[in-house]
């Protein structure tokens, strides 16, 4: 190994089954969003932090096998989806603090019982 580079053999462009040795660079797996996917998940607005980790856990697949386009692709759309989600999510706690601070949503309990 040389660098970022791997020797592995490949079929030259020269005619069918005539084979050369060649150097493939070597590129690092993208980031998978995986644990923020999951945080999201849970404390922002799930809608979107689902697919997020549908994204997430198919970054490193893809990479192993060797398809480096769909790992970045795969990771891009749950970088998307999880920035996506801690927006609606914090838009929502925010809104709901100022409508519980404001007196228009009772703090009271969801439901009564009268006897």
């Amino acid at each position: 190994m040389m660098g970022n580079y791997t020797q592995q053999n490949f079929l030259n462009s020269g005619g069918p089954g005539t084979a050369r040795a060649g150097l493939i660079p070597v590129t690092s797996c993208p980031r998978t969003w995986f644990v923020e996917s999951l945080l999201v998940s849970l404390f922002c607005f799930f809608p979107f932090g689902l697919p997020a980790m549908w994204y997430a856990s198919k970054v490193e697949r893809a990479h192993a096998l060797g398809n480096y386009e769909a790992a970045e692709a795969n990771s891009q759309k749950a970088k998307k989806l999880v920035k996506l989600s801690a927006y609606i999510g914090l838009a929502i706690w925010i809104i709901g603090l100022v409508l519980y601070l404001s007196g228009t949503v009772d703090s009271g309990p969801l439901l009564t019982y009268s006897v």
